[in-house]
């Protein structure tokens, strides 16, 4: 489980998040951040008590929806992705609604 983990990267860049999996062959998926719909974090007990936990992300349009498994500190990431979802939006900014 540890090695799989290892074989993800999740990047955040200003208007995009791009998740990367594979070790010999990589799969790399982008989702604009303005079409984020929804972040969800899901931890049974055992995550919790290890600092882990699944994140999924529901998104506008044909990429739907995207799920990490065991991620560490995943509701400070899923804050993250929040709050860069709502700059995409102009929510929160002084030039939003």
């Amino acid at each position: 489980m540890h090695l799989r983990r290892r074989l993800i990267t999740l990047r955040l860049h200003d208007d995009h998040l791009t998740l990367e999996t594979g070790f010999l062959s990589r799969t790399r998926r982008t989702v604009d951040m303005a079409k984020v719909q929804d972040v969800t974090v899901r931890q049974t007990l055992g995550q919790r008590m290890l600092g882990v936990g699944d994140l999924m992300l529901e998104s506008a349009g044909e990429s739907g929806r995207m799920a990490i498994a065991n991620l560490d500190s995943p509701r400070e990431i899923a804050d993250v992705i929040i709050e860069s979802s709502k700059r995409s939006h102009g929510i929160g900014t002084s030039g939003g609604l």
